[in-house]
């Protein structure tokens, strides 16, 4: 795709959702080998943004290692009890994320204890994340956004960051196939 001015702001506003962030019952945490976003949640736990924490990411393709328990160990080094940290140890992507969570909150603190959620993640992700949170929980369930920029790159200059264009520019691609198979759904902003 050949970027302009006017394709750069339709992308833009589309993929960087920003939501109000108030205290949620629940922080869904997607998983990654980049424990930068251990930060983000930190900075949520440290306000009492939420009651419940699920860190979900199974064995990352690149490093071996379970995403879920490297974030977790970061998560305890930097001062959370470790009984607060619940974690997914088996999901791959991030329909898995939500659906593999979903069993394990129901399990272990009820499905109808959520009324709302903070998903977590990286930056170029984040409307993917809400929309699947949308597809697989009520819609009374309020979902809201913290991510955490992996790119030195502010987000209005994106673009001019080719790995984080890459990024965009492929959620920008997969969202409409997404749709198309029904593994997430779109949210109203």
């Amino acid at each position: 795709m050949k970027l302009n001015t006017n394709n750069i702001d339709k992308i833009t506003k589309y993929i960087f959702v920003k939501t109000n962030l108030e205290r949620a019952n629940l922080c869904l945490v997607f998983g990654t080998k980049d424990l930068r976003i251990c930060r983000t949640i930190m900075e949520l736990w440290c306000k009492n943004f939420f009651k419940y924490l699920v860190v979900s990411g199974g064995i990352n393709r690149y490093t071996g290692e379970i995403e879920a328990i490297k974030i977790k160990e970061k998560l305890i080094d930097d001062g959370i009890p470790e009984q607060d940290v619940i974690t997914e140890e088996e999901a791959t992507n991030t329909g898995e994320n939500v659906v593999f969570s979903k069993r394990i909150i129901e399990e272990k603190i009820g499905l109808k204890n959520i009324r709302s959620i903070i998903a977590v993640g990286k930056i170029h992700a984040g409307r993917r994340y809400l929309m699947t949170l949308e597809r697989h929980f009520p819609k009374d369930v309020k979902k809201m956004l913290a991510v955490y920029n992996e790119f030195e790159t502010p987000i209005c200059r994106w673009f001019e960051n080719k790995e984080f264009a890459d990024r965009v520019l492929k959620e920008w691609q997969v969202i409409p196939e997404y749709l198309g198979k029904g593994w997430i759904a779109e949210i109203e902003e």
